[in-house]
C-alpha cells in the first residue's frame, strides 16, 4: 500500500494505486471562470435547456468532450441531507441525466449517489421501503453508508477520534473480512466509487450556512459530506475546515471531479442542515464551475447579504477553508482571478 501525506496541520493518508485517466480536468489555470445562466422557471424543460448550454460552452472553453471513456461510467453527487425542502431538485438531476444519455451513456451507466440511504429514501431520490428498488427513474442509486462503496485501502486519516466507532463496526462487518478497529475511529474512508473504474463524477450540491465550515455548499459536498465518519469533524470548526480542503484536494477525487452544477431555486443562510422555509431564498440562476471554493465564496455573499437584512450574525470572511485550498494548490476564489459570465442569451 502506497501512502501519501499532504499537511497543513493534520495529515490526510491514502492507499493509492494512481489513477490514469485522460477523462482528468484538473484545475492548474491561474483564473477560474464561472458560467452563469438565468432560468424562466425550475422546470425540467428550463433546467436542460441551461444545462446543455453551460456544459457545451464549458466543453468549448476547456476543450473537453464528456463521452463515454475506458469505463462507461459516471456518478451524479447529489445533497439529500436536508431532506426534500433542500435536496438536489430532481428536475436538475433528470437535466443531467438526459445530456449524460444524448452523450452516449445509458441510465445503467450512470449513478446517483449521496451519503445516507435514509436522506436518499426522504428526498425521493429512493423508492419507499415498501415499494423496494434502488433506483431513480432507471438510474441506480447509491447510498454510502450502505459500505459497499468503501474500501479500507482508500482513506483519510486526522487525530480526531471517531463519534460512530460502533455504527463503523457494524457497517464493514458485512463487507470485509480484514478491517481493523485499531485507529479506524480516526480514518474517514473515501467514496472510491467516485474514482475507481468511473470516467467522471458530476457535484449538484445546494447550499446552507454550517457550523463547520460557515457555509454548506460545493467544497463540503465533495469532503466531509462524501466520507464516512464525518461527524466527528462537526463539532470542531478548525479540524472541519482543514479536513474539508484536503479530502477536496486528493488527487483521485479531484482529477474525476468533471465540474459542479449549483442552482439557486433555493438556499439557505441560518439554520445549518435542519431545513426552514422561513430562511429560504430563491433566485432563477444556475450556475457551472470547476473551482468549487469559487462558487463558495460566491455564495457566501449572498448568505451574508441575507443575514443583514435580518441584522443576524454573519459568518465569517473568507472562511479558513478558502484559504487552506489556496494552500493546497486549488486556484484562487476570488476577486480578479475569478470572473462570472452569463451565457443566457447565447443558447436561446
Amino acid at each position: 500500500m502506497q501512502v501519501l501525506k499532504c499537511c497543513l496541520t493534520i495529515f490526510f493518508i491514502f492507499s493509492c494505486p494512481l489513477l490514469a485517466s485522460a477523462q482528468t480536468h484538473t484545475l492548474t489555470q491561474e483564473h477560474s471562470q464561472i458560467l452563469e445562466f438565468s432560468l424562466d422557471n425550475f422546470s425540467k424543460q428550463d433546467y436542460k435547456r441551461a444545462t446543455r448550454c453551460l456544459i457545451r460552452t464549458f466543453e468549448e472553453q476547456n476543450n473537453v468532450h464528456f463521452k463515454p471513456g475506458p469505463y462507461k461510467r459516471v456518478g451524479i453527487k447529489v445533497y439529500s441531507r436536508s431532506g426534500p425542502g433542500l435536496s438536489t431538485p430532481h428536475n436538475l438531476v433528470e437535466a443531467v441525466i438526459d445530456f449524460l444519455i444524448e452523450q452516449g451513456y445509458e441510465k445503467k451507466d450512470i449513478f446517483i449517489v449521496d451519503e445516507y440511504a435514509r436522506y436518499l429514501r426522504d428526498a425521493g431520490f429512493l423508492p419507499p421501503l415498501s415499494d423496494g428498488g434502488k433506483t431513480f427513474d432507471g438510474t441506480p442509486v447509491l447510498a454510502l453508508d450502505s459500505g459497499k462503496y468503501w474500501d479500507v485501502n482508500w482513506f483519510y486519516e486526522n487525530a480526531l477520534p471517531s463519534r460512530e466507532i460502533n455504527l463503523f463496526s457494524q457497517v464493514f462487518s458485512p463487507y470485509s473480512n480484514n478491517i481493523s478497529s485499531t485507529g479506524v475511529d480516526r480514518k474517514s474512508f473515501l467514496p472510491t466509487v467516485l474514482f475507481l473504474n468511473v470516467d467522471f463524477w458530476i457535484n449538484l450540491p445546494m447550499v446552507t450556512s454550517t457550523e463547520a465550515l460557515g457555509i454548506g455548499g460545493a467544497v463540503q459536498n465533495i469532503s466531509l459530506w462524501n466520507v464516512s465518519n464525518n461527524s466527528r469533524f462537526f463539532t470542531n470548526p478548525a479540524q472541519a475546515s482543514i479536513a474539508a480542503a484536503e479530502i477536496a484536494a486528493i488527487p483521485e477525487l479531484k482529477n474525476t471531479l468533471a465540474f459542479t452544477i449549483l442552482t439557486l431555486e433555493r438556499y439557505q443562510y441560518i439554520g445549518s442542515t435542519t431545513f426552514n422555509a422561513n430562511y429560504t431564498e430563491t433566485e432563477p440562476l444556475l450556475f457551472l464551475s470547476n473551482n468549487p471554493a469559487a462558487l463558495d465564496f460566491l455564495m457566501l455573499k449572498r448568505i451574508n447579504r441575507e443575514r443583514a437584512k435580518k441584522r443576524l450574525p454573519l459568518v465569517e470572511s473568507p472562511p479558513p477553508f478558502l484559504e487552506y485550498m489556496n494552500a493546497l494548490g486549488f486556484p484562487n476564489y476570488h476577486g480578479s482571478s475569478v470572473s462570472i459570465k452569463n451565457i443566457s442569451s447565447s443558447c436561446r
